[in-house]
């Protein structure tokens, strides 16, 4: 038959594997502890890297800066993150003969106004040239220029010139 435990001797049950008290400072500083992780990392944290999921190509994991998730694509370029950070530069990227001017020019003037890209006087390049009054057009799109085509010629030649927009 079982034996019962003598009355008026309390049970004392330790929590932790016995490291410490259940009614004790230590076992409810531990416990308060492990809450409060709990709490910032489901209000802070996980929240924070959800919202950076959504909104970039780049899942950083916040360690060290290092992530191992990468989701741009190839063409981007080996050692250039993605995205760029603000003020990064890009390697160049040559687009071919589609992006040349129609005929040779040197000091004109170039200007980008919105989605058009003017590229306006100049002279030839030879010596002694005399300024032309050619005016090339383009439009941006998907961040490179497309063909040029003629524009509006100038009243006048012009070389050397300045503009602002």
């Amino acid at each position: 038959m079982a034996k019962a435990l003598p009355a008026g001797r309390p049970v004392h049950r330790r929590a932790m594997f016995g490291l410490f008290d259940r009614e004790g400072w230590g076992w409810a500083f531990t416990k308060a502890l492990f809450w409060l992780l709990v709490i910032i990392m489901t209000l802070g944290y996980i929240p924070d890297r959800a919202y950076y999921f959504v909104v970039s190509r780049t899942i950083e994991l916040g360690i060290l800066g290092w992530s191992p998730i990468n989701l741009c694509p190839p063409e981007n370029g080996a050692g250039v993150p993605c995205p760029v950070p603000a003020g990064g530069i890009v390697p160049w990227k040559d687009i071919g003969s589609g992006a040349a001017l129609p005929q040779a020019r040197t000091n004109g003037v170039a200007a980008q106004i919105g989605k058009n890209v003017l590229y306006i006087g100049g002279t030839d390049g030879s010596d002694g040239a005399a300024p032309v009054a050619d005016t090339f057009l383009t439009q941006l799109a998907n961040g490179s220029i497309g063909p040029w085509s003629n524009g509006p010629a100038l009243p006048e030649g012009r070389s050397d010139a300045a503009l602002t927009t």
